[in-house]
């Protein structure tokens, strides 16, 4: 994204540094729709590509949807994780995006089918220049990939903590130990907000919780 990729420039004057092409995101990967969330089918999927590039332990960060992965990946497998920056945080009253994430795309697949899924903005942008990406999302079964969708949908809860961020899963990664730091959120971002953080870190008593200097600056600039 605008926001990693020249962290991870200059982070890979001195460190190895991956980057991953997630499916079902802009890229070239495969599209894949298993899991019981969103975030474990891209958990399960970094730890083996990790796993295949001798590259475990590893620190793991990322904005937004790459934080709540990330975060998943620190809950189930923590020996893979040697450490966790979390930033810009997703609240809890964003759950409600889960419907255009993927419940949108299974109301589509209902009425008419992978071609009318192929033909929204969001697909159809990811299909360009990818013809193998088309043929597999066309032959996709409408009725699993409706399933999953509302699957993955229904683990958006406005109860948790923050977004596929439970309660039990903080504590459960605080038992883990994993060191984590929290960057606060930006007061003027109401989507990553720093009463988000605040709560993150209330339920992460063992986690830093600091104020980077010009950090939600440079978030207004490329957001």
């Amino acid at each position: 994204s605008v926001v990693t990729r020249p962290a991870a420039a200059r982070l890979a004057a001195k460190y190895r540094v991956i980057s991953w092409d997630r499916p079902n995101c802009v890229g070239r990967s495969e599209f894949a729709f298993t899991g019981a969330r969103d975030v474990d089918l891209w958990a399960d999927q970094i730890v083996e590509l990790l796993g295949a590039l001798n590259a475990v332990p590893a620190y793991f960060a990322g904005p937004s949807m790459g934080n709540r992965t990330n975060f998943a990946v620190a809950v189930r497998y923590p020996d893979v994780v040697r450490g966790l920056f979390l930033y810009h945080i997703s609240g809890n009253e964003n759950a409600t995006l889960a419907y255009d994430y993927w419940a949108a795309y299974a109301d589509m697949a209902d009425k008419g089918g992978m071609k009318a899924v192929a033909a929204t903005p969001y697909w159809s942008d990811l299909l360009r220049d990818t013809p193998a990406r088309r043929a597999q999302l066309i032959d996709t079964d409408p009725r699993e990939f409706s399933r999953v969708m509302r699957r993955w949908t229904a683990a958006y809860k406005p109860s948790d903590a923050a977004l596929l961020m439970s309660e039990s899963d903080l504590r459960r990664h605080m038992a883990n130990g994993v060191p984590t730091r929290i960057i606060k959120g930006c007061l003027e971002d109401p989507t990553h907000s720093r009463a988000t953080s605040d709560k993150v870190a209330s339920f992460l008593p063992n986690a830093e919780y600091v104020e980077s200097p010009g950090f939600c600056a440079e978030w207004e600039r490329l957001r």
